[in-house]
């Protein structure tokens, strides 16, 4: 289940150590048809959340997804067919003042890429470009102490025909946070 690693991302990345409290997953960029994105939103109930760009709440990351998930046939034991789905996501990462070398923060985030299931197919430096395709309702000005990078993900996951044994009334805690 895509929310189960999520979840699991957002433990590697807590256990990365670079100064994260909490990860907020299953986000979405929440979008207005007349002022363009407005950012990064998770579900509340009825609500969305705002995760996205803050200068008041320190280091900041959230999981979003990047797009819709591309389908696979595979065979799975043999001859039982199943569907392999690869979902982009987007991993963010943000602080408005990191005092610690950029470049080494990001080396110790890319843990993440190293879960099973879990593909990096790019990382994302350019804050400029970044903001614009995060929220282009925010300043677009940065001073260097600025820490914003992406990670771009695929995550497998495969739908069996027999989902019986799918709790559809699970919940999730979303921050995910360091105890």
């Amino acid at each position: 289940m895509i929310v189960d690693q999520q979840i699991l991302i957002a433990r590697a990345i807590l256990a990365a150590d670079a100064g994260l409290s909490c990860v907020y997953h299953s986000c979405e960029l929440v979008r207005d048809p007349d002022r363009g994105i407005l950012g990064a939103a998770y579900r509340q109930g009825g609500e969305f959340g705002y995760v996205g760009l803050s200068d008041t709440e320190g280091f900041t990351c959230y999981i979003r997804y990047n797009g819709d998930p591309i389908a696979t046939q595979e065979r799975v034991g043999g001859c039982f067919a199943g569907t392999s789905l690869s979902y982009p996501l987007r991993v963010v990462f943000f602080n408005d003042r990191e005092a610690r070398d950029h470049a080494v923060v990001r080396e110790r985030l890319t843990r993440l890429a190293f879960l099973p299931g879990v593909t990096l197919t790019r990382v994302v430096l350019d804050k400029f470009a970044l903001v614009k395709q995060e929220s282009d309702q925010l300043r677009t000005s940065f001073d260097a102490a600025v820490f914003y990078c992406a990670f771009d993900l695929l995550v497998k996951d495969v739908v069996l025909p027999d989902n019986c044994g799918q709790d559809l009334c699970r919940t999730f805690d979303n921050p995910i946070c360091t105890p």
